[in-house]
Formats: structure tokens, C-alpha cells, sequence
């Protein structure tokens, strides 16, 4: 935990952000991915241009002349292009690949703000600054924060069945007595 910004009995609401959460070992995955994602972009076009010089080669030696060059010349041509098409197409796999990884470790980057799922008030916070925080969920784990949500609120009380047709809702005619105690 790197910060926390709400206390006990604070209200809060939906989305604000209680707590952040440090995460270097992410922060640095995320930045690696990210150069990883320019590189390949880099060499995609590289890629692409040595298809594009490969395509305007072979229509070239295509449509040269017959007998100016022999047909293993053109054939050879003929598979440079296609060698720098699959190359070129390689680096676009490529890049979609650095893209995902990059969009997945973004995903994860937005759990370092830990914010309020509904508006509520904070009834307890387990967390200081510089506690561990694992990801998951098991019976070792504790919660950052507890919230009550306070509207609306639902009391239940025990009623005897004699009093259930006065209890109905809706009906306005009934008087809640107390039998002492609140």
C-alpha cells in the first residue's frame, strides 16, 4: 500500500479512490511491454517496405522483355516477394501479440486504485501504508476496507403472526410500540 486516503466513518462515493496500491514489478512489465510494442511497430514498417522494394523488384523482371533475363531470375524474384510478404505479415502477427500484452498489463495497472464500489461509509480499514497486498482471494487474506451502505436500510424485526395483517405494506395505520429498549 503505497497510499490511503479515506478513514473510519468517512463517507464515500462510488468510484472515489480509497487507497493506491504501489506496484513496481507491473509499473516495469507495462514499460517493457510498451517498448517491446515500438519496437515491433518499428520493424513492421521496415517490413513493409522491403515488400513494397520486393513487389516493384519482381514487376520489374516480370515484365521485362522475354529473353533480357531468364525465368530462374524471375522466379527467384517471384519468391522474394512472397518471402517478404510472409516476413511483413510475421511483424503484423507480431505487433498484435506486443498490443495484447501491452492491453493486459494496462488492465491490471487499474487494480493499483483501489476506489469505492457503490457510495457508502467506511466501518473499518485493515490497511497501513506499506502492507503487502496480494491479488485473489483466500481464507488468508483480509480485506482492505469494510463499507456499509446505508440507503436505503432495511430493519427486521420479529413480528407475531397475529400482526401480520396490520404489518402489510403499504398500510399506514400501525403503531410501532416499544416493549422497552431501543
Amino acid at each position: 500500500v503505497g497510499k490511503w486516503f479515506v478513514d473510519i466513518g468517512d463517507h464515500v462515493h462510488q468510484g472515489q479512490v480509497l487507497a493506491q496500491i504501489e506496484t513496481p514489478d507491473l509499473d516495469a512489465q507495462l514499460a517493457a511491454a510498451r517498448a517491446q510494442l515500438q519496437a515491433g511497430v518499428a520493424q513492421e514498417q521496415v517490413r513493409r517496405a522491403e515488400a513494397v522494394l520486393s513487389r516493384t523488384t519482381y514487376e520489374r523482371w516480370r515484365d521485362s522483355p522475354q529473353g533480357v533475363v531468364s525465368d530462374q531470375e524471375r522466379e527467384e524474384k517471384h519468391a522474394d516477394y512472397d518471402s517478404a510478404n510472409a516476413r511483413l505479415k510475421s511483424a503484423q502477427a507480431d505487433v498484435a501479440l506486443d498490443q495484447a500484452r501491452v492491453s493486459q498489463y494496462a488492465a491490471l495497472a487499474q487494480f493499483k486504485e483501489v476506489t469505492a464500489p457503490y457510495d457508502g461509509i467506511i466501518t473499518n480499514r485493515d490497511i497501513d501504508i506499506g502492507n503487502l497486498v496480494t491479488a485473489g482471494s483466500t481464507s488468508a487474506t483480509t480485506s482492505l476496507y469494510v463499507m456499509t451502505q446505508n440507503d436505503p436500510i432495511r430493519v427486521f424485526v420479529d413480528a407475531p403472526q397475529s400482526a401480520a395483517a396490520d404489518l402489510m405494506a403499504g398500510n399506514t395505520s400501525v403503531q410501532i410500540q416499544s416493549r422497552g429498549g431501543v
